[in-house]
């Protein structure tokens, strides 16, 4: 639902994965990135690749796999280490269910949703209970009680953004 708000764990398409590699090897990339298909009659588009860091590396990092230590180690060329993480992030394995999600933004989506319903009339998805049912595989993409500040920097930055553009904002919730 919407970019980048809420995903659920899928299996890879191998060959989608040995096409990508052939790419960058192609390209001459190495490093962080996000990269966006649709599939369309059986096959696998290229919407969007993002030679960066990206919101959601909370997930990968959730799934075992530290990017941005990786690319540390790699800018530090700690082969020896870097290998170690690359065995260790390989060696991780699905429990099923996992779930991601920026938990505010998707509590905002509902609660205008819930809104919308009160005066349209319309049902829309229920995302809270979706949060709910996955609550023990849930990673959030901002959200960690060991660490609260980036949750905070991110009700300030909605707050900016609800002030400074409140149609435009209000209208991304009820999409």
């Amino acid at each position: 639902m919407g970019v980048g708000v809420c995903f659920e764990a899928a299996d890879v398409d191998s060959g989608l994965v040995a096409r990508v590699a052939e790419l960058f090897r192609d390209l001459n990339y190495y490093g962080i990135f996000d990269i966006e298909f649709i599939e369309r009659e059986g096959k696998f588009l290229l919407i969007d690749f993002n030679p960066r860091g990206y919101g959601q590396m909370a997930f990968e990092i959730a799934r075992g796999l530290p990017l941005p230590y990786i690319q540390y180690l790699a800018a530090m060329d700690d082969r020896s280490r870097l290998a170690e993480v690359y065995q260790s992030a390989s060696d991780w394995q699905a429990r099923g269910n996992e779930a991601y999600c920026h938990g505010l933004f998707l509590s905002l989506v509902n609660t205008a949703q819930r809104a919308n319903e009160l005066v349209s009339g319309s049902m829309s998805e229920d995302w809270g209970s979706w949060m709910q049912v996955r609550k023990a595989r849930l990673t959030d993409a901002v959200r960690q009680p060991s660490d609260p500040g980036p949750a905070r920097l991110d009700v300030i930055r909605h707050g900016v953004e609800l002030m400074r553009h409140p149609r435009s904002f209000l209208r991304s919730l009820m999409r």
